[in-house]
């Protein structure tokens, strides 16, 4: 459930922190000293406040100032807003000053040639102040240098669910699969392919060394299928891995966007069947919440839904 605060008119932060203060101190006496004011001025205020709100939040007396059960209502939520408040002041600061004008970004090689390359020339026209430092890497390397703190963001690809428990993941991107087949495959003449058409087709993995996970997804979708694929190859790559189908060894399940790399003597078909989709995910540490880290997101996921529009357009409306 989320919340949203809305000060009255005439109420501002100050009355806030001062009736924070009284409830805290149990005194207007003691209350005036932490705030450094004079204790009429003090009283003043807080009267004022229970005057907008049109309701009596502390009991005055001889002894201790209590909260009345609304002003017991009023602390929980006054100390929410000052809190949000102190968060929101905390991130300015930080996406203010040279520490964090810099976000570290890896990568895996399809997502330089799809949504990337326009989200980094987008945000950095409205970020002239930022630098990005962006490293082609393995989904593996990306892992160590995120644990490491050298990562603020890594774009991964398809990966591991396990890593959910260590690393916040966001979806970019869910896209197509396609099957990359040798181009004198019987399968290749086709528009599109069947999953449970290769049941019997040996197929080139990706290694759990560079890719982690790659392999239980391809094993999950296969499965949607009702076959376990037979994998006869691992491969380091992307690129090694469409040379290896390329040369007959084998067929293989990939994104729609590897369209956008060389894959000679290789012949990509669209791949039907309940399990057909690729979901690209990035990292990034558990918490951290910096504006630039979040809207650096939000633009890679803009602009990968606008990659997918493009696609789906016909060539004249693009």
């Amino acid at each position: 459930m989320s919340c949203s605060y809305h000060l009255a008119p005439s109420m501002e932060l100050r009355h806030l922190r001062y009736f924070v203060a009284v409830a805290e101190e149990s005194s207007f006496r003691r209350a005036a000293r932490r705030l450094r004011l004079s204790q009429p001025a003090l009283s003043r205020q807080v009267r004022d406040l229970e005057q907008e709100l049109d309701a009596k939040l502390l009991e005055r007396g001889s002894g201790p100032v209590r909260l009345t059960s609304a002003g017991v209502y009023f602390l929980r939520e006054a100390r929410a807003i000052l809190d949000h408040v102190t968060k929101a002041s905390v991130e300015v600061r930080r996406f203010a000053t040279a520490q964090g004008l810099v976000l570290n970004i890896g990568c895996i090689t399809p997502a330089l040639f799809s949504f990337l390359a326009t989200s980094l020339q987008v945000f950095t026209q409205t970020h002239p102040q930022v630098r990005v430092n962006l490293f082609e890497l393995s989904p593996a390397a990306q892992v160590a240098a995120l644990r490491s703190d050298c990562l603020d963001i890594a774009l991964l690809g398809q990966t591991s669910r396990n890593l959910g428990t260590e690393f916040q993941l966001t979806v970019i991107q869910t896209m197509a699969l396609e099957v990359a087949l040798p181009e004198a495959h019987p399968l290749a003449s086709g528009r599109s392919v069947a999953l449970k058409q290769l049941a019997e087709e040996p197929f080139v993995g990706l290694s759990e060394e560079t890719y982690p996970g790659r392999e239980d997804w391809l094993r999950e979708v296969c499965a949607s299928a009702g076959f376990s694929p037979r994998v006869n190859q691992r491969v380091d790559g992307l690129a090694t891995l469409l040379a290896i189908v390329g040369s007959g060894a084998g067929v293989a399940l990939v994104p729609a966007d590897t369209k956008n790399l060389p894959h000679p003597h290789v012949v990509l078909r669209p791949l039907r069947g309940p399990g057909a989709f690729f979901q690209f995910h990035a990292a990034c540490r558990r918490g951290d919440a910096r504006p630039l880290l979040v809207t650096m997101l939000e633009e890679f996921k803009l602009q990968a839904a606008r990659c997918v529009e493009r696609q789906r357009a016909p060539s004249g409306k693009r």
